[in-house]
This record gives structure tokens, C-alpha cells and sequence, in this order.
């Protein structure tokens, strides 16, 4: 593991970027919110911009020796009253409000250090009502965080046009019309956890013929095993909440908007159990998942403006938290059956076929470990990467004057995940591709996520106890290896005496 690591490059858990792209996408954040309302909007950002500037002056007065300003203003408390913009995080609604609401002490004091101009800026009837609508407009998103569920029904009155809406308010509320597109389906997701909650702390939940579960922040997919499990049994927990009078804790749910959403999440679940695997390598998994969901998140036909919305968030979530690096693509391209790596452009592929080749002329001459063969039971774990495997072909018959990229490109066997390892150590025992056994020995072996080695500390929690503090070092870590390996290599239990 060690000798895997030396010179390697960070690789982020491909399992957590998952969870971090469904997280972002059925989440939406004020800071998110209010960059739509005001990025790339030259009018706001024209109004802000000088409204910031007053904010700046007023507070700076004093520094620059007006101490009295006549007027019956008091300038101390002048400065404390008006509030700086947040810029980095968009949040301009305090100090614009804070200029607002004490304009005539503003416009006295920026007189009085000679800022006619900043005067008749704030002062103009034009520029005044168009600093109203964006206050009205960023007065419920002036927070941190994300938006809580209380908070998505108002948020979606709030965003409402309305006839009484002036252009330019109206012109801010339609910058976020996808976010309110999205904000039924969010509603309906949260309503759904809140009967899951009532169902366990009700005690009703044992009533049903299966447990539901309640999703879990800190737990990968749990939406999607708190959606399943609620669908499996809904028309029980419809009668038995109608039954006891609740029935109205499931208006405004619509049964097929959830199962589309577990439909659309069951991939990303069983995605993320192949990047965690413990019986076949996972590295190379990375890239064909990134394919494998990019595709899903394609747009389709069908699809309502939520399920548009949603998958185009996704989408853009997957292409900035999933990006393969290198050592992805590399472990890809060991894999005999996608060594064209079709899911690359040309320049992508030429790119790591180089790397290859360079690697293969770095790489120390050392022995390969031995590795276990693998004998898989279940059906093969790449049957759903088909579209983007190389077809077998027959050996090749050039001279030769190929370098061992090239050999390894014309031909090679498919090969199961499980038995990857194995293939490489036959070909670097067969002194074929001996370059590339080596590169494979040293990339397949890192894990596409940190899940085993979460295991393994999970594990040492259960065996290092409070009653169990004196356990020797070597004996734990022995220990954790058996447990580890009697874990991955499904060794069958022996008959005991009793059962001859």
C-alpha cells in the first residue's frame, strides 16, 4: 500500500462526490439563490455597485475628519446603523436596506464630504424604486446555509409574479424560474421524510409489513432508501394513517413524481455500491460511472419541468464534483475490454496512451506480489458498461516494431473485474506486457473511494474497547487483516462435529 502511494496524486472518494452532487442538486442554498437573482444582471449590479460605494463613504467619514456634520446628524450613529455588502457571498440586502432606511442622514453627510454625485444617485426617483424591488426581492434570501424545508412554500410564494409586480421586479423573479420549477418536487421530498418521522415516532412504522427508513445526512443514498422504503408500503401507511385520522399528512404528495425520483436516484445507489466494492479493483470503475451517469442525466422526452430542472442540475453538479484525473483514465485503459477508452475524445486518449508509455519507461523493476485468483458467482459487474467496451478481435500478426501500448491495443481477452489482478500477473509471469504488469500492479491496487479503509477503522472501534486497552499493536493489526480477508474471500463455514 505503501509503495502504491509513493509519488501518487490525491484522488478525492469518487463515492463522496456522488453523494456531494445528489446533496447540492435537491438542496438549494440561499447563496446559490441570490447569485441568480444578481449575477450577470447589469442593472443591479449598477445599483449595488453605488450603493455600496455611499456605504463605504458614510462609514469612512470619520477617518476622514468630518467628526460633525451638522444637521442633527449623529454620525457615530449613523455609521453604526448602515451596514457593508457581503460581495463574496452576494449578500447585499442589509446594507442596502440599512442606506434605505436612513437616506436623508446619507445624502446630508455625502453632501457635506462633497459627493454630490453618490447624492443624486441614491436620491433619483428611477434608481430609488429600483433599489425598493431589489430589496424586496433579496429581503427572504439575506441568510447562510441552505434553505430549510419550512421555508420552501414561502420561498415559492415569494418568487411568484404577481400583477402588481413592476417590470424590473418581475425581470429578478424570472432569473430563478428553474429553482422554482424545482421547488414542487423538493416540497413533496420533504414532505416525505416528515411522514417517515411520524411513522417512527408515532410507533406506527411496526404496524407495516416493512420498516421504513428515515434518511440520514451523514449516510450515502439515504434519500434513496428512505424513498423505497416509503413506496413499498404506501397504501398500507395511506390506510393506516387515514385510519387514525392523519390522512392529511400526504396531501400534496403525487405518487408518481416520487417514483420517478427513486428511479432516477437507484442508479446513483447502485453506482456508488460498485465504487465501493472490496473483491475487484474500483479505480477503473470511476470513469465508466462518470459516463454511465452522464448519459442518465441526459434530457428526455417525457420529462416535466421538476425532472428537466433536476436533471440538468445534476448534470452540471456531476461534470464540476466527477471529473476523472489521470489515474482514472489510466486504470480504464488497463482493463483489456475498454483499452480504446470510446467514452474519451481522440485528444483525451492520446493523452493517456502517452502517459502510459511514459510510465512504463519509469516504472522500477520489481517483483509483482502474488494475488489471489478470484472466482466471481455473481453476474459479471461490467455487463452494464457494454456500450463502452472494445469488441474482442483476433491476435495481431504486425512485427515486432510495436512498443507495448500497441500490442495491448490489437488485441486482448475480456476479463472480468474480479479477475483483473490475476490477468496481470499471468501476463508479467508469461513476460508479455511486462511494462504494463508492472503500471498495473502499482495503479489498480488504490481504492476508487474511502470506504474499506472506513471499514477497517470501524472495525478496530468494535475490537479496541474500553475494556480492551491493552490488545498488543501487532495482534490488532493481524486481527483486522483476518477480518478483512475472511470478509472478501467468502470462506465457507466449516461443518462443526455435531452436524458430522
Amino acid at each position: 500500500m505503501v509503495k502504491a502511494l509513493e509519488g501518487s496524486e490525491r484522488l478525492d472518494c469518487a463515492a463522496h462526490c456522488l453523494n456531494t452532487v445528489l446533496k447540492t442538486s435537491l438542496t438549494l442554498s440561499y447563496v446559490e439563490l441570490r447569485k441568480k437573482v444578481l449575477l450577470d444582471n447589469p442593472d443591479t449590479e449598477e445599483i449595488l455597485e453605488k450603493f455600496s460605494e455611499v456605504a463605504s463613504v458614510v462609514k469612512k467619514a470619520r477617518e476622514t475628519g468630518a467628526k460633525k456634520v451638522g444637521g442633527g446628524v449623529n454620525l457615530k450613529r449613523l455609521q453604526d446603523q448602515i451596514k457593508l455588502p457581503q460581495k463574496a457571498s452576494f449578500m447585499y440586502d442589509g446594507m442596502l436596506s440599512s442606506v434605505l432606511l436612513h437616506q436623508k442622514q446619507v445624502v446630508h453627510v455625502l453632501h457635506f464630504l462633497n459627493r454630490a454625485d453618490l447624492a443624486a444617485f441614491i436620491t433619483d426617483d428611477a434608481v430609488h424604486s429600483k433599489a425598493l424591488d431589489i430589496h424586496a426581492c433579496l429581503k427572504v434570501l439575506d441568510k447562510t446555509g441552505t434553505v430549510p424545508g419550512a421555508a420552501l412554500d414561502p420561498l415559492a410564494r415569494h418568487f411568484e409574479i404577481h400583477a402588481s409586480d413592476s417590470t424590473f421586479l418581475a425581470a429578478m423573479k424570472v432569473r430563478v424560474a428553474d429553482e422554482q420549477k424545482l421547488l414542487p418536487m423538493l416540497t413533496q421530498v420533504k414532505k416525505c421524510k416528515e411522514v417517515v418521522k411520524f411513522l417512527k415516532t408515532a410507533a406506527y412504522s411496526s404496524q407495516l409489513s416493512q420498516m421504513v427508513k428515515q434518511e440520514c445526512d451523514t449516510r450515502w443514498n439515504s434519500l434513496c432508501s428512505m424513498l423505497d422504503s416509503l413506496l413499498k408500503v404506501f397504501e398500507e401507511v395511506k390506510t393506516l394513517l387515514t385510519a387514525n385520522g392523519e390522512g392529511n399528512r400526504l396531501d400534496g404528495i403525487v405518487l408518481d413524481d416520487m417514483k420517478w425520483l427513486l428511479q432516477f436516484l437507484l442508479p446513483f445507489r447502485e453506482e456508488t455500491d460498485t465504487l465501493q466494492g472490496q473483491k475487484y479493483p474500483t479505480l477503473p470503475f470511476v470513469v465508466l460511472a462518470s459516463c454511465q451517469l452522464r448519459d442518465h442525466c441526459e434530457p428526455q422526452l417525457l420529462d416535466t419541468d421538476p425532472q428537466a430542472v433536476l436533471r440538468a442540475r445534476v448534470s452540471a453538479a456531476l461534470a464540476r464534483k466527477l471529473q476523472p484525473s489521470m489515474a482514472h483514465k489510466i486504470a480504464t485503459f488497463l482493463w483489456p475490454q475498454y483499452r480504446h477508452l470510446r467514452m474519451l475524445t481522440d485528444a483525451e486518449r492520446e493523452e493517456v496512451y502517452s502517459e502510459v508509455r511514459r510510465l512504463i519507461h519509469v516504472e522500477p523493476d520489481d517483483d509483482l506480489d502474488e494475488a489471489a485468483p478470484a472466482s466471481p458467482k455473481k453476474p459479471r459487474l461490467d455487463e452494464k458498461y457494454n456500450k463502452l467496451c472494445t469488441p474482442e478481435a483476433g491476435a495481431g500478426t504486425s512485427g515486432g516494431t510495436l512498443d507495448e501500448v500497441e500490442r495491448y491495443l490489437l488485441s486482448a481477452p475480456s476479463v472480468p473485474a474480479e479477475n483483473l489482478l490475476l490477468h496481470w500477473k499471468t501476463q508479467f509471469d508469461l513476460k508479455d506486457l511486462c511494462g504494463l504488469a508492472k503500471l498495473a500492479h502499482r495503479s489498480l491496487g488504490k481504492p476508487a473511494t474511502s470506504a474499506p479503509s472506513e471499514r477497517v477503522f470501524s472495525a478496530a472501534g468494535y475490537l479496541i474497547q474500553e475494556r480492551r486497552t491493552r490488545l498488543a499493536p501487532d495482534l490488532v493489526d493481524k486481527t483486522l487483516f483476518l477480518h478483512s480477508y475472511l470478509l472478501n474471500t467468502c470462506v465457507e463455514r466449516v461443518p462443526s462435529v455435531a452436524n458430522g
